[in-house]
Parts: C-alpha cells; structure tokens; sequence
C-alpha cells in the first residue's frame, strides 16, 4: 500500500467535513463528492502502479469516516448551519436523536462510497495504469554462438 497517496487521498475528507460544518455544502454536498472521488481516483491510478482498487477503497473509506465523525462529534455547528437539516430535525418524533440515525446509515454510506471510489480507481488504473514496453526487436547482426 502507498500509504503516503492513500491518506492525502482522504484528506478530502477532512476539507469536506470542515465545509459541511460550516454549511457551504448544503446542496452540493453529492457533487463535491462526486469530485473529489474523481480526483482521487485519477491520482491515485497514476501514482499507485497497482492495486487500484484496493488504494481507493481504504482512502474513500478513510474519506467518509473522517468526514462523518467531524460531523458526529460536531452535530450542533452541523446542524446550526444547515437549514434543510433543521426543517428535518423538525419533522422526526419527540425524542428521536438524528445522531443515532446518522450512526446506524454510517456505516452502509461508508461502505458504498468506499466500493464506489476503489472502483472507479480501479477503472482510471487499467486505463491510465503503466503500459508495458514495446519489445526490443533483435539485433542486426546476432553475436555467433558460444561453444
């Protein structure tokens, strides 16, 4: 594993939970991940020299975590931000902590959005992964055999 190109990878996460935090993602959230896993996975596929899927998966998967424990641990800015989060915060019944729904979908988002990722890396791998080298063609003149 490239370790170094893994978590720079995932520090995406980080700038998007600290986005959502302030509430610049509302809205765009889904494309700005869209992005950044398309970033990544170009990088990655040229920067990894093989398995492709397996640096996307554990960078997205890092990705995700990062960004939905910023958002956890910080779930009052989160939600002081977010209008639309507000207006749903609103509509769950009395007593209902939209954390622990947060907690309980984590793990699948995390999940899908690490296939997703290591996928696409995969694929960006095959296509932009290193070709192998054209065979050298024989010499004019062979050296004559040993005895």
């Amino acid at each position: 594993m490239r370790w170094t190109w893994v978590l720079l990878m995932a520090g995406f996460g980080i700038v998007i939970g600290l986005l959502n935090l302030t509430g610049w993602t509302e809205g765009r959230e889904w494309y700005l991940w869209i992005v950044v896993a398309l970033i990544s996975s170009l990088v990655l596929a040229l920067k990894v020299g093989g398995k492709y899927f397996k640096h996307g998966l554990v960078s997205a998967l890092i990705a995700a975590a990062v960004n939905t424990l910023l958002i956890y641990v910080f779930f009052d800015e989160y939600l002081a931000n977010s209008a639309k989060l507000q207006e749903a915060v609103k509509q769950v019944p009395e007593g209902f902590d939209m954390r622990n729904l947060m907690l309980i979908s984590a793990p699948f988002t995390i999940a899908i959005s690490g296939v997703v990722q290591g996928a696409l890396t995969l694929l960006m791998g095959k296509l932009l992964g290193e070709k192998p080298a054209p065979p050298v063609p024989p010499p004019d003149n062979p050296a004559p055999p040993v005895p």
